[in-house]
């Protein structure tokens, strides 16, 4: 993990493109300890750690980020937002989709954030493979699309 930002040029943003994290100290977004720090660090640390968990899986993250911001995701958050469809499954949704699944799911059976608790049911649902069974490469993502 580093304290530092993977593209300075970028502002203080947290990333995780090549396996390693990178959380930018200056721009609040370090902690020594994210299993103690505010529950918005610890949504981004277990956000940032789900795009540890694809890369280590052999998917091509900086490739898929390259697709996103070609479509313009990146600008208006357009890339992270999922729709709740009954059925859904993990590998449906792009790589940032999943990472905010994972932390959404996090916060809401972890932390118990009073606005995720209404979307447990439904992330546990769209998470029970990935719950199960975390190294089958069959959840990573088959779509680079901003919305599935």
């Amino acid at each position: 993990m580093h304290d530092r930002a993977y593209l300075p040029w970028l502002g203080p943003r947290a990333m995780a493109p090549n396996g390693s994290l990178y959380f930018p100290g200056r721009g609040g977004l370090y902690a020594d300890d994210f299993s103690q720090a505010s529950p918005r660090l610890q949504l981004l640390f277990v956000h940032e750690m789900t795009h540890v968990w694809q890369y280590q899986r052999g998917y091509r993250l900086r490739l898929a980020a390259l697709c996103l911001l070609a479509q313009g995701g990146y600008g208006w958050r357009d890339a992270y937002a999922y729709p709740q469809q009954p059925g859904a499954e993990f590998k449906d949704f792009n790589f940032e989709q999943q990472a905010e699944l994972v932390s959404h799911y996090y916060g809401a059976a972890v932390l118990g954030l009073p606005a995720l608790q209404p979307s447990l049911p439904w992330l546990q649902a769209v998470l029970q493979g990935f719950l199960a069974d975390p190294g089958d490469k069959r959840l990573l993502p088959v779509s680079r699309r901003l919305a599935t």
